[in-house]
């Protein structure tokens, strides 16, 4: 987790608290108490940037306990994004998924002598998307790594990882923080002032991290913009202009975001009908999207009306009707498909 200071020199940003029961449960540092680690977040953001952080803490060569410290000769160059002793593994441009070669490299990074200290840290950021042979590929490494290896796989869709992965991994659950925890984590963050922070925090759905990711008030102005379309679905019959104006797979992410949070707040106020029917909604949307990350590549416009549509008709009471017939067409029959 880095940021630029008033000199232009990238920096640590500061650790945020909802994070610290989880990175010293039981008094020791999480990454003592083995090598291969699942980190896991509702957004893969966060999970990515908690990776990072523990990989420049695991790599640092004057850590007290606390914070990486930012000055000695692995955190300046971790900081450069110029560590010999971390590799950080992502989709390729242009590509669906994380492929086998790229985890192949990262197993022949993994077994290197050490250039500055006696680890190496291998971090996987939306490690779902690793391809079955991909992950396959990982799974010796997982078990038995060469030397003093930390494995760190980040994802936000755990469930999509196989099974063999999951159980040669220790699991990271990453908390929500409470409202107090991310306006004082996110004010300090950001040059803006109190009503700023707090529409930013609107529009990210109450993850600080994701409002700090946005680039400038331009992001900002998108998120709001999007999220009253959400709200507006019921009055407005036509597709919004913004749902044409995103990637598809930027798009299904920020709705799933928003139909958990009606969720949540139907389940938390007794309305069990109503969220029933969100949770349906969701799994229809949750599908769709895992479809578009394998790389099915439908027409957007067409894509987009169709899932308009269904999110309308979520009040009807043919609405479980429309969601089976949505579920079939990506090859799920019923609710358990």
């Amino acid at each position: 987790m880095t940021e630029i200071d008033q000199t232009g020199t990238s920096t640590f940003i500061a650790t945020p608290p909802w994070w610290i029961p989880m990175l010293s449960g039981g008094g020791a540092p999480v990454t003592s108490r083995g090598h291969a680690f699942l980190l896991v977040g509702e957004d893969g953001d966060e999970a990515s940037l908690l990776g990072g952080f523990l990989a420049a803490r695991h790599l640092c060569q004057q850590w007290d306990g606390e914070d990486p410290c930012g000055t000695c000769n692995s955190c300046r160059s971790f900081l450069q994004q110029a560590h010999g002793d971390f590799l950080r593994v992502t989709r390729q441009e242009g590509k669906v998924a994380i492929g086998i070669e790229q985890i192949r490299d990262a197993t022949r990074f993994v077994q290197q002598t050490p250039l500055y200290g006696q680890s190496k840290v291998l971090l996987i950021e939306a490690a779902e998307r690793m391809t079955l042979a991909a992950a396959n590929s990982l799974l010796k490494t997982l078990e038995e790594p060469a030397g003093n290896t930390l494995i760190l796989l980040a994802s936000s869709g755990v469930w999509r990882l196989p099974a063999t992965v999951r159980s040669r991994c220790q699991r990271v659950m990453i908390p929500r923080p409470t409202e107090d925890e991310a306006l004082t984590w996110l004010s300090a963050q950001v040059a803006c002032d109190a009503s700023e922070t707090l529409d930013r925090l609107a529009a990210a759905h109450g993850r600080p991290i994701v409002a700090w990711m946005a680039a400038d008030a331009t992001d900002v102005s998108l998120e709001a913009t999007l999220s009253r379309s959400f709200e507006d679905m019921s009055n407005q019959q036509t597709l919004p202009s913004v749902w044409s104006s995103l990637p598809v797979e930027t798009l299904l992410e920020r709705l799933l975001v928003w139909i958990e949070a009606q969720a949540r707040h139907s389940l938390s106020a007794n309305h069990t009908g109503e969220g029933a029917s969100w949770l349906t909604l969701h799994r229809c949307i949750a599908e769709l999207s895992g479809r578009i990350k394998l790389g099915a590549t439908p027409s957007q416009d067409i894509l987009m009306t169709e899932v308009y549509r269904l999110c309308r008709s979520r009040g009807h009471r043919a609405f479980d009707d429309v969601a089976v017939r949505f579920l079939s067409s990506l090859g799920r029959v019923g609710y358990a498909g």
